[in-house]
């Protein structure tokens, strides 16, 4: 059965106010009226259940409720479901859509700033500086194998380990002169103050025999830069040392140098919007809009249009 609403037509805008005949109504036939029944309500009426449910004019309240069908006597707080409204739009405009697969697009970045995008109509896009070491672990050589005597260092070629909180030793010793001769390897950590190293641990103590050995650094002594101090008793000693530094954060340990800078044709290293190696950034360019790169070495940056 139809329910009917009655609605004040002055309740209404101007231009939302339905015609009314008085005292007239149309007949079955084109341009005949019965003049005998007053339908000025029942018009009225008629009018006003055919307004659409969101014209129907009321007084909106605090907190109104709405009845929940197939739940007797069970009510929905308005104010929970604009709020579930208001919640479902934030997700979706912070949510990329796509009217497409993602269109990938690798450029080389040097030291002078180079056209990376020329956005000829309205475009979403992700651009990527990727990340060189895989689930964040830095393999390498600190020492390569050769004879080596008295006392040296590697501080003129320090390990940049600011980024990383686990590291790995392994040496690899191949000759030793004999005689009792003994071969120790110390971490050294740079002093930011004096600019000077500091011995942190003797790592392989007393080595006399060739062999390779491991030790498991951790966190001691990973303070920015980390070198190895070798002391070497008598005779020559061969022998190398690699490493493996685990746990890295955002950035890697080679910091600046793997840095992507993002801005106009004049775009340099000091005026750019970083990005770190390993990192993103979403960005809507406008029709004819171009974006520049530069960075410190060369480096593969991706590019992805939405």
């Amino acid at each position: 059965m139809r329910r009917r609403v009655r609605t004040r037509i002055d309740e209404l805008p101007i231009d939302l106010r339905p015609h009314r005949i008085r005292k007239y109504k149309p007949t079955g036939n084109l341009g005949e009226f019965d003049t005998d029944r007053d339908v000025s309500r029942g018009m009225e009426y008629d009018v006003s259940e055919t307004l659409p449910i969101d014209l129907i004019p009321f007084e909106p309240s605090v907190r109104q409720g709405l009845r929940v069908a197939g739940s007797p006597g069970g009510m929905l707080d308005r104010d929970s479901l604009l709020q579930k409204i208001a919640d479902d739009t934030g997700i979706i405009s912070s949510t990329s859509i796509l009217d497409r697969g993602l269109v990938g697009t690798s450029v080389t970045v040097g030291t002078t700033p180079t056209l990376v995008i020329r956005s000829v109509f309205n475009r979403g896009y992700i651009i990527l500086n990727p990340s060189t070491i895989a689930g964040t672990t830095s393999t390498g050589t600190i020492l390569a194998s050769a004879s080596r005597a008295a006392t040296g260092n590697t501080q003129a070629a320090a390990l940049s380990v600011s980024n990383y909180r686990d590291l790995h030793l392994f040496l690899d010793v191949t000759a030793v002169p004999g005689g009792g001769a003994t071969l120790d390897i110390f971490s050294q950590a740079l002093d930011p103050t004096s600019a000077k190293y500091a011995d942190i641990q003797n790592i392989f103590p007393g080595i006399t025999a060739t062999g390779t050995y491991y030790a498991n650094v951790g966190s001691l002594g990973l303070v920015t830069d980390f070198a190895i101090r070798w002391a070497i008793s008598a005779g020559n000693f061969t022998f190398s040392i690699g490493f493996a530094l685990k746990e890295g954060l955002p950035g890697t340990s080679n910091g600046l140098s793997k840095t992507i800078y993002l801005g106009n044709s004049g775009v340099s290293t000091v005026s750019g919007f970083p990005i770190l190696e390993g990192q993103s950034r979403s960005f809507y360019a406008r029709e004819n809009t171009e974006l520049w790169a530069v960075a410190s070495a060369e480096l593969d940056l991706r590019i992805f249009e939405l």
